[in-house]
């Protein structure tokens, strides 16, 4: 790969994750003695909350790479500091400004290695990265995008297996030049060249898992650059596809296909797939659909799952006085008042849904006498 082209990668690469530009703190980093794996996610939860780039850095280890890749392979793809190129892509997940991480689970991968799960919450909606952590040295030493097929040093490589193609009787070789293209045409922003790319994959390439995750990446960037053409091609392939992944989800609600958007989320990961926002998110869709007794059935489930999560409560009371569930109602509007502080008088009631039986109701007038 020449030095222009290595150069493309790695900022396509970064660009891909979806990061912003944003303020990031530059303390000395300080040496931590850990006394077990929750104690380390702890404090790398800190970390990212405080967006200290250069803490979060230092608990990077390179090894998984190494053991993938050659040295001197993944020098030849991505220079001379590839070690600081897969850091950098792997940070870079979680640097978008305005979102709040907090650590979830965690989960033994095998006897050295587990994956920490850490959900980010921003106005925009939620985003969900697992960390690889070797437990003996108590180093990051991969990270996971769960909207994508592929982990950060698993797609890096991917790339470097496609530069170092042999024979064009590989599946893999046979898509270089499309993936190449999404790549360097990504990194330019050029999104006639992205769409011109993508028609050129056929049908077998398309299917290519590599290949699919690179699309699910570029869609995942909600870019005003990306042709609504090729946003809406892209779809309906994974649709035929059966493989629509969760990140469409609100690509799918903003289409109407809400049936669709159900099924973008019962593909997610098993580790996330009952997260509360999750079940949020299908008990607002269920809600839409007029399916109100699945929608209070999964509003529970979240609240029972994480009680401070307002939204549920939200989604529980319009669900409730929908399928006219008044005693449900009220006590819900009971906890939005007494433990959240939101006052909902009959308008602010009305701004969510029709309420005129709710408000003229035995168990809401008497309520609201006492």
């Amino acid at each position: 790969m020449n030095n222009t082209l290595k150069i493309i990668a790695v900022l396509s690469l970064l660009a891909i994750t979806g990061c912003k530009s944003t303020e990031t703190v530059t303390t000395p980093v300080q040496q931590v003695n850990y006394q077990n794996v929750f104690q380390f996610n702890m404090h790398v939860e800190a970390l990212l909350q405080q967006q200290d780039v250069a803490a979060l850095k230092a608990l990077y280890s390179s090894n998984k790479a190494l053991k993938l890749r050659q040295p001197s392979r993944i020098e030849k793809t991505f220079g001379a500091n590839w070690q600081q190129a897969y850091a950098n892509s792997i940070f870079n997940l979680f640097m978008e400004s305005q979102v709040f991480w907090s650590y979830q689970s965690t989960r033994q991968l095998d006897k050295n290695t587990v994956r920490t799960l850490f959900r980010g919450d921003s106005d925009d909606g939620f985003h969900f990265v697992e960390l690889e952590i070797d437990k003996n040295s108590f180093k990051i030493i991969d990270a996971h995008d769960l909207s994508t097929m592929y982990s950060t040093t698993v797609f890096l490589n991917r790339v470097s297996d496609i530069e170092f193609c042999q024979t064009d009787a590989k599946p893999v070789c046979q898509a270089e030049d499309a993936f190449k293209g999404l790549l360097m045409s990504a990194s330019n922003k050029d999104g006639v060249n992205v769409l011109k790319h993508y028609d050129s994959l056929s049908a077998e390439q398309m299917a290519l898992p590599f290949i699919q995750d690179l699309n699910i990446r570029l869609i995942s960037l909600h870019s005003n650059w990306l042709p609504k053409t090729f946003v809406t091609r892209v779809i309906n392939d994974f649709t035929r596809m059966d493989t629509l992944p969760y990140s469409f989800e609100g690509l799918l609600i903003e289409q109407g296909k809400l049936e669709l958007a159900l099924k973008a989320l019962d593909s997610a990961p098993l580790q996330i797939r009952d997260n509360s926002v999750m079940l949020l998110e299908k008990a607002a869709i269920y809600g839409e659909l007029n399916n109100h007794k699945t929608s209070i059935k999964l509003s529970h489930q979240a609240i029972f799952n994480e009680p401070n999560l307002v939204e549920s409560y939200v989604v529980l009371l319009v669900s409730a006085i929908a399928d006219k569930d008044f005693k449900l109602a009220m006590a819900t509007i009971n906890v939005l008042e007494k433990r959240f502080a939101i006052e909902l008088d009959e308008q602010a009631l009305s701004e969510m849904i029709s309420t005129d039986e709710f408000v003229a109701s035995e168990v809401y007038q008497q309520s609201r006498k006492s």
